[in-house]
């Protein structure tokens, strides 16, 4: 079982670049994807969304990379660019009779030489830096994943915590109250009756049989069969392989629950089988709230 909840960080070298990639996933229905991601590696999106998508399959997730430097990095300046920037200011500023030194030509023609290539992102990765790139989100993945297991073997032990609750509302409580509830209506419901037909003509055979029928829309047999079926489906779920996806499979299996203790107190009609509903369906309440979280 794993956990729609995650971090990962990984770093990797390419020449002079530090490459770092952090992903952040939280639960979602489905896959929605959010990128962060420096000009140049955004040609690179579609890699990345293909790798991500692969492993980590849903939630919201959102990924960035990040480049640095190093010290040994020197900034790329193109020369004849700047010697060409340098006579063109030289010939405006004599032909307008304007004062120009080269404490202010010298910046002034190197940043003229890299603005054509800030607006047309010159800079390609190449395929090695590429390559790299997918290996350092390739870490971050994994690193998503082990943290998504470790949240996930949390939400399984509580899910079968609160599974166990109800079961023992059912074995404890439940099933030992209906064994008890449906003799005393059964009286109950004959004294109340006797105490108007005594004095009239009734056939007793009629009499047992819509007695029967009566106590029949009572009764919450089949209700507490299958509800222990779908606890005990519902553990044995959480407890299949650790990678398996069976969010969706519980919440299934949580709506049947819910189902059968809802009609078991409708049909109970009694004051104590409603507040054990009641206990049930707010641990069941919880189980939904932890499974929104489930791949």
């Amino acid at each position: 079982m794993k956990s729609m909840t995650g971090y990962g960080r990984a770093k990797g070298n390419f020449g002079s670049r530090i490459i770092t990639c952090e992903i952040r996933t939280i639960n979602s229905k489905q896959l929605d994807l959010y990128a962060r991601l420096p000009e140049e590696y955004k040609i690179l999106d579609s890699d990345f969304r293909s790798c991500i998508s692969e492993i980590l399959l849903r939630g919201k997730i959102e990924y960035t990379f990040y480049i640095e430097k190093t010290d040994k990095d020197v900034a790329f300046i193109d020369e004849e660019a700047v010697k060409g920037y340098i006579a063109g200011l030289k010939y405006l500023s004599k032909k307008n009779a304007l004062p120009l030194d080269f404490e202010n030509i010298l910046p002034l023609a190197v940043q003229l030489s890299v603005m054509p290539q800030l607006r047309a992102n010159v800079r390609e990765v190449s395929s090695g830096e590429k390559a790299v790139a997918l290996t350092v989100l390739e870490k971050a993945v994994k690193e998503v994943e082990r943290t998504r297991l470790i949240e996930g073997a949390a939400l399984k032990n509580d899910l079968l915590s609160r599974i166990k609750l109800i079961e023992n509302a059912l074995f404890k409580k439940i099933i030992p109250f209906e064994k008890k509830r449906i003799p005393a209506l059964r009286e109950r419901l004959t004294g109340k009756l006797q105490e108007v037909i005594e004095h009239a003509q009734i056939d007793s055979a009629r009499f047992e049989q819509e007695i029967f029928f009566y106590l029949e829309k009572f009764d919450i047999t089949e209700e507490i069969t299958r509800l222990k079926q779908h606890c005990e489906f519902f553990r044995a779920t959480c407890k299949e392989a650790a990678n398996a996806t069976v969010g969706k499979k519980l919440g299934f299996i949580a709506q049947e629950i819910g189902r059968e203790v809802n009609t078991a107190g409708s049909k109970a009609n009694d004051a104590v089988m409603q507040q054990i509903v009641v206990e049930m369906k707010d641990e069941l309440e919880k189980i939904k709230e932890q499974l929104a979280n489930i791949l």
